[in-house]
C-alpha cells in the first residue's frame, strides 16, 4: 500500500521537514507519494494568519 502525504511546513524551518523525511524513507517497508510543497517552488504570496 502506498501511502499519499501532504506535508504541511514552513521552509524556513526546513529540518524538521527534512528529519522527517529521512525519517519515512529510512523504512523499506514504508510506501509514500509526497505531495508536499517542493522546495524548488515554494508558495510566496500565503497569507500569514496569527491566531491568539
Amino acid at each position: 500500500m502506498t501511502y499519499n502525504l501532504f506535508i504541511s511546513h514552513s521552509w524556513t524551518y526546513s529540518d524538521a521537514y527534512d528529519k522527517l523525511i529521512g525519517l519515512l524513507n529510512s523504512d523499506p517497508y514504508f510506501s509514500y507519494k509526497n505531495y508536499s510543497v517542493p522546495k524548488d517552488d515554494p508558495i510566496h504570496n500565503a497569507i500569514k494568519k496569527c491566531y491568539q
